[in-house]
């Protein structure tokens, strides 16, 4: 049997305006659903929206804190982390500008990933994690990619991220205020 699959059919200039137009559609539409918010600074609230929205991974409803891994604290240094996960200790700022955006269903579906995630945790007896993967994963062991030379030459490139390993007690509180604060917002 070969290793190689065979080559996926070419996309055409035509199907990919189609894709592009469809995507455009489709933001718009989602925009102008969340234009409920009326108060100081509507067009950055907005735009937040927009922001959290596009970092979803949607068939789970996690919300990562970047959408990229390995960007440097400064050109060409080695401080490159890879922070393409849900973090615990987000969440409450997290759903709180959901919530201010008038993102309803994103803010029910992120806290109900995180609710998960937490819970599957916790019902192993295991402490609860500071971050997820999008599909709940709790090992997000980390590795540096050497192939790869970083953006700008900021190398190692890494994927994963080892704080998974660390244990915060402060997350439990963190989770408990997320937690209460959907609660307010459905009343």
């Amino acid at each position: 049997s070969s290793g190689w699959a065979p080559d996926p059919p070419r996309r055409t200039q035509e199907r990919i305006h189609r894709r592009i137009a469809d995507t455009l559609t489709g933001w718009r539409s989602w925009s102008e659903a969340h234009l409920g918010y009326r108060g100081p600074w509507e067009r950055e609230v907005d735009q937040s929206g927009r922001v959290l929205r596009a970092l979803t991974f949607a068939p789970t409803g996690a919300i990562v804190a970047a959408a990229t891994t390995s960007l440097p604290e400064s050109v060409g240094g080695e401080r490159n982390w890879d922070y393409r996960y849900t973090w615990v200790r987000d969440t409450s700022f997290t759903l709180q500008a959901l919530a201010t955006a008038t993102c309803d269903v994103e803010e029910a579906e992120f806290f109900t990933f995180l609710a998960r995630a937490s819970a599957t945790q916790l019902d192993q007896g295991a402490d609860l994690q500071i971050m997820y993967g999008v599909g709940g994963e709790r090992d997000l062991s980390e590795r540096p990619l050497p192939h790869l030379t970083g953006w700008r030459d900021s190398a190692p490139v890494r994927v994963g991220n080892d704080a998974w390993r660390q244990r915060q007690i402060d997350v439990y509180g963190e989770l408990l205020d997320a937690a209460g604060l959907l609660h307010r917002n459905a009343h």
